[in-house]
């Protein structure tokens, strides 16, 4: 009788009960880093800092959903190293401080951080190669008023964006 495998090379999606997100940061370090394509963590009453280092770690990560829980502290700029990313719910959490530059993550069709705490100027820059984005919500979180940039017109494929109040010209 062969012994049960922990891991398997072909595991798409990781759905962990009410843990702590320090067990990402094993699961990580454990796993075949190339097979993690999916984190699925919302509504799971998870609180404290997310290490977006050991996440950031996963190069095939496609996918990570984090909302609606009670996560804090700050987004660190190792977010930028996700570059597989094509979907992120970091939404409704009570996160402090401001969005990292993700300019990095031109795979991103789907980026959701509203209602998370976050404050400062938000990066509309790094928005800029995201050509693929299709939904940016970014709404009920105080960013500092801006003007929307020329450029969101240019992302063919946004349907859907919720922002914060922004000025007109």
């Amino acid at each position: 009788m062969a012994a049960p495998h922990i891991f398997r090379p072909n595991l798409i999606l990781i759905i962990l009960p009410i843990l702590s997100l320090l067990f990402i940061s094993t699961v990580a370090a454990a796993a075949a880093p190339s097979s993690i394509k999916e984190i699925e963590l919302s509504r799971r009453g998870l609180f404290g800092s997310v290490p977006f280092d050991s996440i950031c770690s996963l190069k095939s990560l496609e996918k990570l959903s984090l909302g609606f829980n009670s996560l804090s502290g700050g987004v660190s700029d190792s977010l930028k190293k996700c570059v597989s990313l094509t979907y992120i719910d970091l939404g409704n959490n009570l996160f402090s401080g401001p969005v990292p530059g993700m300019s990095s993550l031109t795979q991103m069709t789907h980026l959701y951080l509203n209602n998370s705490g976050f404050t400062g100027k938000f990066p509309w820059n790094s928005l800029e190669n995201m050509t693929k984005l299709e939904v940016l919500s970014l709404g009920d979180n105080p960013f500092d008023r801006t003007t929307l940039p020329d450029f969101i017109v240019k992302l063919t494929n946004l349907n859907w964006l919720y922002s914060p109040a922004l000025t007109g010209d």
